[in-house]
C-alpha cells in the first residue's frame, strides 16, 4: 500500500476497477467519502462504516478524480488517483 497519511491509505493510485481505502484501527468512524471529477463534479458521495474499505470505480470514466475523507470529528484529508 502507498502510506499518504498516518491515518489513511488507498491502493493503488492508478486505477482500474476498484480502488482500495484504509483507516487506522484509531480511526473514529464514520467517515464520509466524496468523489470528485478533474471539474469539480461529484462523483460519489457515501458514509464508510469500516475501517477497510473498497470503491468499484468500474463504471467511470478514464481521468483524474480527487478523494475527499471527512471525519465526524472535523479532520479532512484529500488526494487524487488516476481511473485507467
Amino acid at each position: 500500500l502507498q502510506n499518504i497519511s498516518v491515518k489513511y491509505q488507498y491502493l493503488p493510485s492508478l486505477a482500474i476497477d476498484k480502488l482500495k481505502i484504509e483507516f487506522n484501527s484509531t480511526a473514529t468512524l464514520p467517515k464520509q467519502l466524496l468523489l470528485y471529477d478533474i471539474n469539480g463534479k461529484e462523483i460519489l458521495n457515501q458514509k464508510m462504516f469500516t475501517s477497510t474499505n473498497e470503491l468499484n470505480v468500474a463504471h467511470i470514466p478514464s481521468g483524474m478524480y480527487y478523494i475527499t475523507i471527512l471525519g465526524k470529528n472535523g479532520e479532512k484529508f484529500s488526494s487524487y488517483f488516476v481511473k485507467q
